[in-house]
């Protein structure tokens, strides 16, 4: 797994994946307060990763939301967080780079806005288990 790879999934702790069966849609969001984290970390990491332009347009309630289209990083990020163990099978700097995801993004939404997103029970559990690889 790229170290870019392992930003993002530690940053979509705060993001939300939507499946929309009706037009066989495969989204991830991003929603933050800080629009220049989104910009100018996570969307040129997209970019690279995926050829995606993800755009940061600002919603109603003040937070800003980078929404991508693909199914492919969909169905990795569902599997990583039912098999949370993958995560340590990565080198030393894709766990760095997981870990400064998860802290990066973290505070940075409120936790009203959150709903309809894939719960993420394990959380803790994964920055402990990660504690323990370095």
């Amino acid at each position: 797994m790229d170290r870019q790879f392992a930003y993002l999934f530690g940053a979509a702790g705060d993001a939300t994946l939507h499946y929309r069966k009706d037009r066989a849609e495969h989204s991830i969001e991003y929603e933050q307060k800080n629009r220049e984290w989104l910009e100018n970390s996570i969307a040129p990491r997209v970019f690279r990763l995926f050829g995606k332009n993800a755009k940061v347009k600002k919603r109603k309630s003040g937070l800003f939301r980078l929404r991508f289209y693909s199914k492919d990083t969909y169905l990795k990020f569902m599997r990583l967080r039912a098999e949370p163990q993958l995560l340590l099978g990565l080198g030393r700097q894709g766990k760095i780079h997981f870990i400064r995801g998860i802290f990066r993004c973290r505070g940075q939404r409120a936790k009203k806005e959150r709903r309809g997103a894939v719960p993420d029970r394990d959380l803790p559990k994964r920055q402990e288990n990660a504690r323990g690889c370095f």
